[in-house]
């Protein structure tokens, strides 16, 4: 009995001392996705451990990018990422971002905003002046088509619509190329509505300012995985769960100290 008292009591101890690093490494450290898109490409887009606390400016520069920024009375500004600045194309155009699923449109500057485990931050170059559309997807293969549409909110009523996305350019396999119609849907050959393709979506104004949110990843359908999710939209959906789950085990555990 005094040596199965003596085992449990050090699978207790170590229990207690594997808890205790779990939390302090959890409140350390959390995990983000960011997306950054620029004028022409994306130049980030990947999964990121950052310390808890940190800034939205903070995970920028842990990404490795060249960030410029420029310090005003509320907070930092960023002028330029990798070398896209603001104002390139002469109209408020510059840069702008989204802490997903918190907020949209963010206006915190970038050194206030902190972010959480499991974020979402989308950073990209837009002029939301002349209009700037954040692409769903709604495959819709066993009739050929995807559906493209945005969710707009009206400033008279406050009400969210959907606004279709007309006139981006979807290239599957880097060869395929198709246009939205004026109802935002992509029409697809059948061979392209079976199987698993890679697909890049995107749309820019006559003067080259992006309009369109990139979008890149998988569409169709594997029999033996089900349907998939754009790449992107899956990586939110597993790190928010797992997210998720982790604060869930710290709060219990720390539930069980107090």
């Amino acid at each position: 009995m005094k040596a199965f008292k003596k085992t449990l009591s050090i699978l207790l101890a170590l229990l207690i001392a594997f808890t205790c690093a779990s939390v302090a490494f959890a409140a350390k450290d959390i995990l983000v996705f960011v997306t950054v898109d620029g004028i022409k490409k994306t130049l980030y887009d990947s999964e990121l451990t950052v310390r808890a606390g940190s800034s939205v400016l903070d995970v920028l520069k842990a990404a490795g990018l060249d960030v410029v920024v420029q310090q005003t009375e509320d907070g930092a500004r960023i002028v330029s990422i990798e070398g896209d600045t603001e104002k390139t194309f002469g109209g408020s155009d510059g840069w702008y971002y989204d802490l997903w699923p918190e907020e949209t449109y963010c206006s915190t500057p970038v050194d206030k905003k902190q972010v959480e485990n499991g974020d979402c931050i989308e950073v990209y170059y837009a002029d939301r002046a002349v209009g700037f559309q954040k692409p769903i997807f709604h495959e819709q293969l066993n009739e050929g088509f995807i559906y493209l549409y945005s969710n707009e909110t009206d400033p008279a009523t406050g009400e969210e619509t959907q606004v279709p996305v007309v006139g981006a350019t979807m290239v599957i396999d880097g060869t395929h190329t198709f246009v939205s119609d004026e109802n935002g849907k992509v029409y697809l050959p059948a061979e392209l509505c079976e199987n698993v393709h890679t697909m890049m979506l995107e749309r820019y104004a006559e003067n080259g300012l992006p309009t369109l949110l990139r979008a890149e990843g998988e569409i169709g359908f594997d029999p033996t995985l089900g349907p998939n999710l754009p790449v992107g939209s899956f990586l939110i959906r597993l790190g928010n769960w797992f997210g998720s789950i982790i604060d869930r085990i710290v709060a219990f555990f720390k539930g069980l100290f107090k």
